[in-house]
């Protein structure tokens, strides 16, 4: 089996699959979260980024959940909303990325 495969066979079963990145972006560390599970039959792609020194005043570049109605669709989303290549993102374990009910 394939990595995309995996990737499909812990979405379609459910699982919360991710992972956060470090970065430098103009001298300044920060934090991109990038999350996918599939609720309800919608699947949905999580993105969360923030600079460091914008943590505790909760300032963050971007913080949304974008829905798609397949995998296929999804690949195609993710492919336009991040450099991370999907083969990286793992199930969750503990705490979760995101509450995919919103």
């Amino acid at each position: 089996m394939g990595s995309l495969d995996r990737v499909r066979s812990w979405v379609e079963a459910g699982k919360q699959i991710g992972k956060t990145f470090c970065y430098e972006r103009n001298g300044q560390r920060c934090w991109l979260s990038v999350g996918i599970q599939r609720w309800e039959g919608i699947y949905k792609l999580y993105l969360s980024e923030i600079s460091e020194a914008n943590i505790v005043a909760e300032e963050f570049l971007r913080d949304e959940t974008i829905p798609y109605a397949s995998f296929e669709e999804l690949l195609i989303g993710y492919a336009e909303q991040t450099d991370i290549p999907m083969e990286e993102l793992t199930p969750l374990k503990g705490q979760k990325l995101f509450n995919p009910r919103f």
